[in-house]
C-alpha cells in the first residue's frame, strides 16, 4: 500500500469524498476483506447488540478514570451521555453491513475530531483495542456458531476493526500534519507582523520621547505656578497621568513586539512563585488577599527557564488574580507534574467573579482587556513568554468561582521509576 505524498495529503483534506474512497478500497484489499466477511459480521449483530450497553459503559468509565484521557471531555455528564449514544451508534454501524464511502467518511471525521480536541492518537488506538477485546470475547461467550464458523467470524470482525482503525489513524495523521503546517505558517506570519510593529513603535517611541520629555518639563513648571489653584492643579495632574499612560503604552507595545531571547538557568517554580507574591505585598496587603501554595513534591518543580521572564509571567498573573479576587479574596497556586511527567504545571485560581464564556477565548488577544486601566497586552506578552519556553497557558473557570490559569512548562528531569 503506497503512502500518499505531501501533494496528496492536501488533496485528501480538500477532496475527502474522492480520496477516502480510494484509500478505503486499498485497505480492504490489503487486509483481504471480502463480501463473505461482511455477511459474517452482519449475521452476528443480534448476538452482539445486547452487549453494546456494557461495552459503552466500560469504555467511558475507563476514559474518565484516567486524567490524560478524561481531560478531553470538558462538558461534564451531559457530554458523556451524548458520547455514549454516539459510541453505541458507532458499534451498531460496524455490524450494519454497509461498508461504503459513507462508512469511511464517518471514520475519517473521527480521526479529525481527535486532533481538534487534542486527544493523543495512541490513547484512541488503546481505547479501540479495549472495544475489540470486549466485542470479540463477548461474541465468543454468547455465540452458538460452530467453532470453525465462530473463528472465521472473529477474524472478520478483527479485519473490520483494523480497517476502521486505519482510516481513523490516517485521518489523524493528515489532519495533524495540516495543523502543524498551518501553525508554522501562522507563527512565521506573526513573527513578521511583530517585527514590523516593533520597528514602527520603536521609531515612534524614539521620535515621541523628546516630545514627552518637553511636555513633562512644561507641566512641572506649570505645577509650580498653579499650586494655589486646586482645580487647575487637578487638571494638570490629569494631563501628567495621561502622558505617563502614553509612555507606558509605547513601552508595552515595544516589549510585546520585541524578540524574546531566553537566558535559561535552573529555576525552582515554588520559590519563584513565592518571590513574585512577596514582591506584590503592597498590593495584596491592602486587599487582605491570601495565597495558598500547594506542591506535594518540590523536587518536581525544577525547570530550565529564564528566571526573569517567568517572574514577569507569575507577577502578571498574580496581579490579575489579586485584582479579580478583590477585598479579602483568596488565591490558590498548585504546582505539580503533568500526568505523563513531561511538564511542570502551575495552576493559579482565584475566587473572583470569573471570566464570561464569550470572553474566555479572547483573554490572550493583544489589546483585549476588561479593566478600566491597562493596555490589554499583559496576558498577550505572558503567552509569548510561555510559548518561547515551549510551554502552553490555558484559561478556564475555577471551582473557587473565579478564573483558573494553567501553565505547562517542560520539566527539567524525569522522576526515576519506583525501585530505581
Amino acid at each position: 500500500m503506497s503512502v500518499p505524498n505531501s501533494r496528496e495529503s492536501h488533496v485528501l483534506a480538500d477532496r475527502a469524498d474522492v480520496d477516502i474512497s480510494v484509500f478505503f478500497e486499498r485497505i480492504k484489499s490489503y487486509v483481504g476483506w471480502q463480501e463473505r466477511d461482511a455477511e459474517r459480521v452482519r449475521r452476528v449483530w443480534p448476538q452482539v447488540e445486547p452487549l453494546v450497553s456494557s461495552l459503552v459503559e466500560d469504555f467511558y468509565s475507563t476514559i474518565l478514570a484516567h486524567e490524560f484521557t478524561a481531560r478531553v471531555i470538558s462538558g461534564g455528564e451531559p457530554q458523556v451521555e451524548r458520547l455514549k449514544g454516539t459510541l453505541a451508534g458507532w458499534v451498531a454501524s460496524l455490524f450494519a453491513g454497509r461498508y461504503d464511502d459513507d462508512f469511511a467518511e464517518t471514520r475519517w471525521r473521527v480521526g479529525r475530531r481527535h486532533v481538534q480536541i487534542g486527544l493523543n492518537q495512541a490513547y484512541a488506538m488503546a481505547a479501540l483495542t479495549r472495544l475489540r477485546i470486549g466485542i470479540t470475547s463477548g461474541l465468543c461467550n454468547v455465540s452458538d456458531l460452530p467453532r470453525h464458523e465462530l473463528c472465521e467470524t472473529v477474524i472478520a470482525v478483527n479485519k473490520l476493526l483494523d480497517m476502521d482503525a486505519a482510516i481513523i489513524d490516517y485521518a489523524y495523521q493528515q489532519s495533524f500534519a495540516r495543523q502543524l503546517e498551518e501553525s508554522a505558517a501562522a507563527k512565521v506570519q506573526q513573527s513578521e507582523r511583530l517585527a514590523a510593529i516593533g520597528q514602527m513603535v520603536t521609531g515612534l517611541a524614539h521620535e515621541s520621547r523628546n516630545v514627552l520629555q518637553r511636555s513633562h518639563a512644561c507641566l512641572e513648571a506649570l505645577l509650580l505656578d498653579i499650586e494655589d489653584r486646586p482645580e487647575a492643579l487637578k487638571q494638570a495632574h490629569r494631563i501628567q497621568n495621561a502622558l505617563d499612560r502614553l509612555h507606558i503604552l509605547y513601552e508595552e507595545v515595544r516589549n510585546y513586539a520585541a524578540p524574546i531571547n531566553l537566558d535559561r538557568e535552573l529555576v525552582d517554580l515554588v520559590r519563584l512563585a513565592s518571590t513574585a507574591w512577596y514582591n506584590l505585598e503592597t498590593r495584596w496587603r491592602d486587599y487582605g488577599t491570601t495565597l495558598a501554595v500547594n506542591c506535594a513534591h518540590p523536587a518536581d518543580a525544577m525547570i530550565l527557564a529564564d528566571r526573569h521572564r517567568l517572574d514577569q509571567v507569575l507577577t502578571n498573573l498574580l496581579q490579575n488574580a489579586i485584582d479579580a479576587a478583590g477585598p479579602l479574596g483568596a488565591i490558590c497556586c498548585s504546582i505539580a507534574r503533568s500526568p505523563d511527567n513531561a511538564f511542570c504545571q502551575v495552576t493559579l485560581e482565584d475566587n473572583g467573579p470569573g471570566i464570561s464564556a464569550e470572553r474566555l477565548g479572547r483573554v490572550f488577544e493583544p489589546f483585549f482587556t476588561t479593566k478600566t486601566k491597562g493596555t490589554g497586552l499583559g496576558l498577550a506578552i505572558t503567552r509569548r513568554i510561555i510559548e518561547a519556553h515551549q510551554g502552553t497557558i490555558q484559561v478556564d473557570r475555577s471551582e473557587l468561582g473565579g478564573a483558573r490559569m494553567t501553565i505547562s512548562l517542560p520539566a527539567h528531569d524525569q522522576p526515576k521509576p519506583v525501585g530505581h
